[in-house]
Order: structure tokens, then sequence, then C-alpha cells
């Protein structure tokens, strides 16, 4: 892809780069150098490489968000939300705990942003250069839930690619869930086409996880391609490429976390004993435990 707002680069092509997009996080001077050195290695991070993260593609009727917040963003496309902050999420097993220092954002280019000392995770919508498709365009958000159990969800309402023809236009959604990790982008109404766009200039789609400088990809899951028939990146790299048009409305995805909130496994259950004759021996012996138990929430 050719910008990136939230900072990160793609390891094929080169940037052209666009001081708003590159402003996301950080100082984008320090963060594109960092960024670009990955870029010029060519190798990803293995350190966390792995696939923390499930992926399931469905359907879900699409509910535009009722008694919501607008968003209001600075002047470098980023709006802080507040009303999260004192809460604990998870991530990728990871602990982001949201505060002064580490707030939950929302990027008005379709993305949300949540940091940590030293790592991020980036979710996208339909992430790209956007602009308002008419007087009813907004990005707005809900938190909803009870403590510890948050749903924070975040909507772009009738926003078009930059990228494309005058008459595109989508809606969608990004929700994430403190309780159990998992997030879900969730495409409404749009302007359909499932070859209007190619894999540098159609929305980008996925979420990863990095250092926080943006010096390697410690894990993704991208969904790329063409919308009828997408196909699922997780290579730990800065590779990024493209939906080649919009996802069907009411289409779900979903990236829900394969291990507990804390990322620890869980004491094994170990079953009743049992008594066991065999000829003139007496055995005590107990059920194997599973191997690797995980707390589901």
């Amino acid at each position: 892809m050719t910008k990136r707002v939230h900072g990160a680069c793609n390891f094929e092509r080169p940037l052209a780069l666009n001081p708003k997009a590159l402003a996301m996080h950080t100082p984008y001077t320090a963060c594109c150098a960092a960024a670009l050195a990955v870029l010029h290695s060519g190798t990803p991070n293995l350190l966390h490489a792995q696939v923390s993260y499930t992926f399931q593609a469905t359907t879900a009727a699409y509910e535009p968000l009722a008694d919501f917040t607008a968003c209001n963003f600075d002047l470098e496309g980023f709006d802080r939300i507040n009303e999260l902050d004192g809460k604990l999420f998870h991530f990728f097993g990871v602990p982001f705990p949201v505060g002064d220092d580490h707030p939950i954002h929302i990027g008005d280019f379709g993305f949300v942003r949540v940091d940590n000392d030293s790592s991020l995770i980036i979710v996208d919508g339909l992430f790209t250069t956007l602009e308002p498709h008419d007087q009813n365009s907004e990005v707005r958000y809900t938190v909803a839930g009870s403590p510890g159990a948050r749903t924070f969800t975040v909507e772009w309402h009738r926003w078009q690619l930059s990228n494309g023809a005058e008459i595109n236009f989508a809606s969608g959604q990004v929700r994430v869930e403190q309780a159990t990790g998992a997030i879900s982008i969730h495409i409404g109404p749009n302007s359909g086409g499932t070859a209007v766009f190619n894999n540098i200039s159609g929305p980008n789609c996925g979420i990863f996880y990095s250092p926080v400088d943006f010096s390697g990809c410690y894990e993704k899951i991208w969904v790329e391609g063409a919308p009828d028939a997408i196909a699922v990146d997780s290579a730990a790299t800065y590779d990024f490429d493209a939906l080649f048009g919009f996802p069907e409305a009411n289409t779900l995805y979903r990236f829900t976390p394969r291990a507990t909130t804390t990322g620890l496994p869980a004491a094994p259950t170990v079953g009743q004993a049992q008594l066991v004759v065999n000829g003139t021996q007496l055995n005590l012996q107990w059920p194997a435990a599973p191997a690797h138990l995980f707390l589901a929430e």
C-alpha cells in the first residue's frame, strides 16, 4: 500500500509519503525512519511470531449506532477516547492499560489504535485516505457494557475512498470487547463492486501488533484480495495489501483470541482418582490432564 495513516510501511513498495498519514503515532519522522529500516531489511520480527487470534468471516445484520458520541478529530486526524481511561484490555495476550499516557485513539481514516509502554495494536476497518461522501458522513462511537466487560464500537458512516470513483461509499464498524479481547469488523451499506480497486488503492482491513516505534511486526491477521474470495495473510511482516472492493453489506470479520485475556495457561483440571486392579497389582491412577488447557471467557 502507499499510505499508512498510522505509520506502518509496506515492505514491497516505497511510500508515497503523506505527512498527515505519517503523523499518526508519535512524531512521524522518527516513526517512519524506524519503519523504513524494517522495510529495507525485508525480515520479519520473529520474537512474537505466532497467530494469537482465530479469524472467521460470516454475516450478521448491520445496525447503525444509536445513542452515539460524534467524534471530534484534532488536526492530525485523531480523537482521544476518555470514557475508557482506567480500563484494562488485553490484545495478543498482552495487557494494555488505558489512561492518560496510553489512551485509545480513533483515526478519521478508518482505524483504531491502542498503545502500552512498548507496543501497539492497530485495527483497520476499511482504512485508507477517506473523505466525506455527503452531508450525512460522520464518525461516531459508543461505549457499552458493565465494568470489566465494556464494548467499544466505532462507526464510519457513509465515507468514500479518495482513490475511488465519486460514487464510491461505505459504512463500517470496528468493535472491541474488553472481557474477551475479541475484535470485529462489520461492513455496512456500500457502493459494492468486487474489482474496483487494486491492492494499493483499495481499503485495508485487519489487525496488527508491533513495537510502538514500528521497528518490527510481531503479528498480523490481514484480509485482502477480492471481497468474494478473500485471502488471509498472517505473516509477521509489514506487507499490507488492500481489498479489491467493498465486501457485501452485513459481512462480519471476527478475530477471536486463542488464549485467555492474560495469555497464560490455566491450571490443568485433574480428574477423580481411579483404583485399577491389574492381576495381583492394585494401582491408583489419575486421568491425564490436557497438555495445553486455556480458560475460556
